[in-house]
Protein backbone atom coordinates (compact mmCIF):
# COMPACT_ATOMS: atom_id res chain seq x y z
CA UNK A 1 0.00 0.00 0.00
CA UNK A 2 1.33 2.94 -1.27
CA UNK A 3 0.05 7.06 -0.36
CA UNK A 4 -0.51 9.37 -3.06
CA UNK A 5 1.53 12.82 -2.31
CA UNK A 6 -0.85 14.83 -4.75
CA UNK A 7 2.19 15.76 -7.18
CA UNK A 8 1.31 14.68 -10.93
CA UNK A 9 3.81 14.82 -14.13
CA UNK A 10 3.59 13.99 -17.42
CA UNK A 11 5.66 12.66 -19.76
CA UNK A 12 5.63 10.65 -23.17
CA UNK A 13 1.91 10.63 -23.26
CA UNK A 14 1.89 8.98 -19.97
CA UNK A 15 0.69 10.31 -16.87
CA UNK A 16 2.79 9.95 -13.55
CA UNK A 17 1.78 9.91 -9.86
CA UNK A 18 4.36 10.95 -7.04
CA UNK A 19 4.13 8.18 -3.89
CA UNK A 20 5.85 7.73 -0.93
CA UNK A 21 6.26 4.17 0.82
CA UNK A 22 8.21 3.36 3.51
CA UNK A 23 9.61 7.03 3.97
CA UNK A 24 10.64 6.64 0.35
CA UNK A 25 9.44 8.95 -2.70
CA UNK A 26 9.17 7.32 -5.77
CA UNK A 27 7.04 7.75 -9.29
CA UNK A 28 4.62 5.58 -10.37
CA UNK A 29 2.63 5.25 -13.72
CA UNK A 30 -1.04 6.88 -12.79
CA UNK A 31 -2.89 3.68 -14.72
CA UNK A 32 -1.38 1.33 -11.74
CA UNK A 33 -2.73 2.87 -8.50
CA UNK A 34 -6.57 2.32 -7.28
CA UNK A 35 -7.91 4.13 -4.50
CA UNK A 36 -7.85 2.54 -1.72
CA UNK A 37 -11.40 2.03 0.58
CA UNK A 38 -11.75 0.73 3.81
CA UNK A 39 -14.53 0.73 5.55
CA UNK A 40 -14.01 -0.33 9.01
CA UNK A 41 -11.28 1.99 11.09
CA UNK A 42 -7.38 1.06 12.56
CA UNK A 43 -6.85 0.69 16.04
CA UNK A 44 -9.82 -1.03 17.26
CA UNK A 45 -8.14 -1.82 20.28
CA UNK A 46 -5.59 0.89 22.57
CA UNK A 47 -2.19 -0.05 22.43
CA UNK A 48 -0.21 2.06 24.01
CA UNK A 49 3.29 0.51 23.07
CA UNK A 50 3.23 -0.97 19.85
CA UNK A 51 6.29 -1.82 18.48
CA UNK A 52 8.33 1.08 16.46
CA UNK A 53 8.92 -0.72 13.13
CA UNK A 54 6.59 -0.58 10.47
CA UNK A 55 7.35 -4.24 9.12
CA UNK A 56 5.24 -5.41 12.35
CA UNK A 57 1.90 -6.26 12.61
CA UNK A 58 0.02 -3.95 14.78
CA UNK A 59 -0.43 -6.78 17.29
CA UNK A 60 3.07 -6.98 18.40
CA UNK A 61 3.36 -4.79 21.40
CA UNK A 62 5.83 -3.71 24.70
CA UNK A 63 4.03 -4.09 28.36
CA UNK A 64 5.02 -2.04 30.96
CA UNK A 65 6.98 -4.18 33.42
CA UNK A 66 7.71 -6.89 31.36
CA UNK A 67 10.51 -7.75 28.60
CA UNK A 68 10.94 -7.76 25.23
CA UNK A 69 8.81 -7.82 22.25
CA UNK A 70 5.29 -9.55 22.93
CA UNK A 71 3.89 -11.39 19.52
CA UNK A 72 1.48 -13.43 20.90
CA UNK A 73 -1.16 -10.86 22.39
CA UNK A 74 -4.55 -12.24 20.49
CA UNK A 75 -6.39 -13.80 22.84
CA UNK A 76 -5.65 -10.91 25.06
CA UNK A 77 -6.97 -8.51 22.40
CA UNK A 78 -9.80 -10.27 21.70
CA UNK A 79 -10.57 -10.12 25.16
CA UNK A 80 -9.69 -6.44 25.41
CA UNK A 81 -12.14 -5.83 22.55
CA UNK A 82 -15.17 -7.26 24.32
CA UNK A 83 -14.59 -5.52 27.31
CA UNK A 84 -14.41 -2.76 25.68
CA UNK A 85 -10.85 -1.98 27.21
CA UNK A 86 -7.17 -0.61 26.32
CA UNK A 87 -4.36 -3.55 26.40
CA UNK A 88 -2.45 -2.38 29.24
CA UNK A 89 -5.74 -1.55 31.62
CA UNK A 90 -6.92 -5.16 30.64
CA UNK A 91 -3.13 -6.86 31.58
CA UNK A 92 -3.42 -5.14 34.82
CA UNK A 93 -6.76 -6.72 35.76
CA UNK A 94 -6.08 -9.92 34.04
CA UNK A 95 -3.00 -10.09 35.87
CA UNK A 96 -5.03 -9.21 39.30
CA UNK A 97 -7.85 -12.24 38.51
CA UNK A 98 -5.63 -15.08 36.98
CA UNK A 99 -1.97 -14.86 37.97
CA UNK A 100 -1.08 -17.77 36.96
CA UNK A 101 -2.32 -17.57 33.07
CA UNK A 102 -0.26 -13.92 33.22
CA UNK A 103 2.74 -15.52 34.28
CA UNK A 104 2.69 -18.45 31.87
CA UNK A 105 1.54 -16.19 28.59
CA UNK A 106 3.93 -13.20 29.42
CA UNK A 107 5.36 -12.38 32.34
CA UNK A 108 9.36 -11.17 32.39
CA UNK A 109 11.05 -12.30 29.20
CA UNK A 110 7.83 -14.92 28.29
CA UNK A 111 5.96 -14.25 24.99
CA UNK A 112 3.29 -17.72 24.62
CA UNK A 113 0.57 -17.81 23.67
CA UNK A 114 -2.99 -19.06 25.00
CA UNK A 115 -5.17 -22.11 25.12
CA UNK A 116 -9.11 -21.76 25.82
CA UNK A 117 -8.97 -22.27 29.80
CA UNK A 118 -6.32 -19.11 29.86
CA UNK A 119 -9.21 -17.18 27.02
CA UNK A 120 -11.94 -18.22 29.64
CA UNK A 121 -10.09 -16.92 32.59
CA UNK A 122 -9.68 -13.10 30.76
CA UNK A 123 -13.37 -12.84 31.63
CA UNK A 124 -12.69 -13.09 35.26
CA UNK A 125 -11.75 -8.74 35.12
CA UNK A 126 -14.05 -6.08 36.08
CA UNK A 127 -16.21 -4.89 34.46
CA UNK A 128 -17.13 -8.27 32.64
CA UNK A 129 -16.91 -10.36 36.21
CA UNK A 130 -18.30 -13.33 34.65
CA UNK A 131 -20.64 -15.19 36.28
CA UNK A 132 -21.72 -18.98 35.38
CA UNK A 133 -23.43 -19.26 31.91
CA UNK A 134 -21.78 -16.32 30.83
CA UNK A 135 -18.91 -18.55 28.64
CA UNK A 136 -20.31 -21.20 26.69
CA UNK A 137 -17.93 -23.96 24.78
CA UNK A 138 -18.63 -23.29 21.05
CA UNK A 139 -20.20 -26.58 20.05
CA UNK A 140 -22.03 -27.46 23.41
CA UNK A 141 -23.88 -24.51 22.45
CA UNK A 142 -24.77 -25.73 18.81
CA UNK A 143 -25.86 -29.12 20.04
CA UNK A 144 -29.19 -30.03 18.15
CA UNK A 145 -32.15 -31.44 21.05
CA UNK A 146 -33.28 -34.35 18.48
CA UNK A 147 -29.63 -35.37 16.49
CA UNK A 148 -27.72 -34.53 19.62
CA UNK A 149 -25.18 -33.42 17.31
CA UNK A 150 -23.11 -29.89 16.86
CA UNK A 151 -24.81 -28.17 14.13
CA UNK A 152 -22.11 -24.94 12.93
CA UNK A 153 -24.72 -23.58 9.75
CA UNK A 154 -24.56 -19.83 9.39
CA UNK A 155 -27.77 -19.34 10.67
CA UNK A 156 -27.51 -20.87 13.83
CA UNK A 157 -24.35 -19.21 14.82
CA UNK A 158 -26.08 -16.09 13.40
CA UNK A 159 -28.86 -16.52 16.03
CA UNK A 160 -26.68 -17.34 18.80
CA UNK A 161 -24.29 -14.16 17.97
CA UNK A 162 -27.50 -11.70 19.19
CA UNK A 163 -26.64 -12.77 22.62
CA UNK A 164 -22.95 -13.65 22.56
CA UNK A 165 -19.81 -13.16 20.86
CA UNK A 166 -17.66 -15.89 19.64
CA UNK A 167 -13.64 -16.51 20.61
CA UNK A 168 -13.08 -18.60 17.51
CA UNK A 169 -9.25 -20.48 17.05
CA UNK A 170 -8.47 -20.21 12.94
CA UNK A 171 -5.45 -20.21 11.17
CA UNK A 172 -3.63 -16.89 9.44
CA UNK A 173 -1.37 -17.27 6.67
CA UNK A 174 2.47 -17.18 8.15
CA UNK A 175 3.81 -15.48 5.32
CA UNK A 176 1.40 -12.67 5.83
CA UNK A 177 2.86 -9.65 7.32
CA UNK A 178 -0.04 -7.23 7.99
CA UNK A 179 -3.43 -8.54 8.03
CA UNK A 180 -3.31 -11.66 9.11
CA UNK A 181 -5.69 -13.32 6.49
CA UNK A 182 -7.51 -16.23 7.47
CA UNK A 183 -6.16 -19.71 5.96
CA UNK A 184 -6.89 -23.58 5.76
CA UNK A 185 -3.29 -23.78 7.23
CA UNK A 186 -0.61 -21.31 8.84
CA UNK A 187 -0.41 -19.68 12.21
CA UNK A 188 -2.90 -20.66 15.20
CA UNK A 189 -4.53 -17.69 16.37
CA UNK A 190 -7.71 -16.18 18.09
CA UNK A 191 -10.68 -13.76 16.65
CA UNK A 192 -14.22 -12.40 17.63
CA UNK A 193 -17.24 -12.96 15.76
CA UNK A 194 -19.01 -10.57 15.84
CA UNK A 195 -21.82 -10.79 12.87
CA UNK A 196 -23.03 -13.17 10.34
CA UNK A 197 -25.15 -12.27 7.19
CA UNK A 198 -26.74 -15.66 6.10
CA UNK A 199 -26.95 -16.00 2.07
CA UNK A 200 -27.69 -18.95 -0.09
CA UNK A 201 -28.09 -22.19 0.47
CA UNK A 202 -25.04 -25.14 1.58
CA UNK A 203 -23.72 -24.93 -1.90
CA UNK A 204 -22.77 -21.25 -2.03
CA UNK A 205 -20.93 -19.30 0.57
CA UNK A 206 -23.99 -19.20 2.58
CA UNK A 207 -23.12 -15.47 3.70
CA UNK A 208 -20.96 -13.14 5.56
CA UNK A 209 -18.69 -12.93 8.64
CA UNK A 210 -17.68 -9.93 10.84
CA UNK A 211 -14.98 -10.57 12.79
CA UNK A 212 -12.44 -8.75 14.95
CA UNK A 213 -8.86 -9.89 13.81
CA UNK A 214 -6.26 -8.90 16.61
CA UNK A 215 -3.02 -8.69 13.93
CA UNK A 216 -4.12 -6.30 12.13
CA UNK A 217 -5.73 -4.77 15.67
CA UNK A 218 -9.38 -3.91 13.19
CA UNK A 219 -11.96 -5.94 11.67
CA UNK A 220 -12.51 -7.77 8.52
CA UNK A 221 -15.21 -9.42 6.49
CA UNK A 222 -15.35 -13.03 5.19
CA UNK A 223 -17.21 -15.33 3.26
CA UNK A 224 -18.69 -17.99 5.60
CA UNK A 225 -17.21 -20.80 4.05
CA UNK A 226 -14.35 -19.10 3.71
CA UNK A 227 -14.31 -18.58 7.55
CA UNK A 228 -15.14 -22.23 8.04
CA UNK A 229 -12.26 -23.12 6.47
CA UNK A 230 -9.83 -21.64 8.62
CA UNK A 231 -12.11 -22.78 11.93
CA UNK A 232 -12.26 -26.48 10.95
CA UNK A 233 -10.71 -27.05 14.63
CA UNK A 234 -14.09 -25.48 15.89
CA UNK A 235 -11.90 -24.78 18.91
CA UNK A 236 -14.06 -21.71 20.65
CA UNK A 237 -15.90 -20.05 23.27
CA UNK A 238 -19.15 -17.86 23.34
CA UNK A 239 -19.09 -14.79 25.78
CA UNK A 240 -21.83 -13.79 26.72
CA UNK A 241 -22.93 -9.83 25.22
CA UNK A 242 -23.03 -7.21 27.77
CA UNK A 243 -23.63 -3.50 28.96
CA UNK A 244 -20.49 -2.61 29.85
CA UNK A 245 -20.67 1.36 29.62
Amino acid sequence: MVEFTGAKDQKNGIEWAQIKYKGTMAWAANSALEDFTDRFPDREVVIQHPTPEEDDAPQYMFLPGENGIKNNMCGQLCAAFITCMDIESFMVEWKAKAAVYYKLAVAGNTDMGTGIDSIQSMFRVAPYSAEPGDLILFGPALIDPVTRRTIASAGKMQKMLETHYLIAGVRIKSTDKFTGRLSGGGTGHWVVVDKITTNGKNDGCQGWVEIYNPFPNKRQEYAFDEFMTSFAGQLGVWVKRKSLG
